[in-house]
C-alpha cells in the first residue's frame, strides 16, 4: 500500500515537473528587454547663423543583433505634438557607434522645437524621451 502511494506520488511530481520544463521549453523564443535610448540636444559652439543643432541618442546597451547595422532616426514633433506618423518631421538618420551612440548635426532655424528619436531592434520599437529646446 505504501509503495503505491510513493509510486502515485513520484508520478505526480515527474508529471508536474515536465509539465514547468515544457512550458519553458515550448517558448518559440525569448523576446529580450530592448534598451533605453536617451536623446540630448545641444548646440554647436560654432558661430553659423542658422544655428547647428547636435543630436545625440544613447543606447542603454548595445543588444545582440544579427550583423543588421543599427541606425537611428530623428525627429521633430508638430505642434500637434504627439508621436505618430503625421505628427512628425524627418530630420535625418544616424548610424549608431561602438559606444551605443548616434550623433545628427543640423542648421536650424530660429523657434522652439520637440525632437524625439527612433531605433528599430529586431523587429521592435523603441522610441526616445522628448526633448524640448530653442534654437537662437
Amino acid at each position: 500500500m505504501y509503495k503505491n502511494k510513493f509510486v502515485n506520488i513520484l508520478f505526480v511530481i515527474a508529471l508536474v515537473l515536465c509539465t514547468i520544463g515544457s512550458g519553458f521549453m515550448a517558448s518559440p523564443r525569448l523576446v529580450p528587454i530592448a534598451p533605453a535610448l536617451k536623446l540630448s540636444v545641444t548646440q554647436s559652439p560654432l558661430t553659423v547663423y542658422p544655428p547647428i543643432m547636435i543630436y545625440r541618442a544613447q543606447l542603454s546597451y548595445l543588444p545582440p543583433t544579427p550583423s543588421a547595422k543599427l541606425i537611428v532616426d530623428f525627429y521633430n514633433l508638430t505642434s500637434t505634438g504627439t508621436v505618430t506618423s503625421t505628427g512628425l518631421v524627418y530630420l535625418g538618420s544616424a548610424p549608431v557607434d561602438r559606444s551605443g551612440a548616434a550623433v545628427l548635426s543640423k542648421q536650424m532655424k530660429t523657434g522652439t522645437y520637440t525632437a524625439v528619436a527612433r531605433i528599430v531592434i529586431n523587429r521592435q520599437v523603441v522610441w526616445s524621451n522628448k526633448v524640448t529646446y530653442k534654437v537662437p
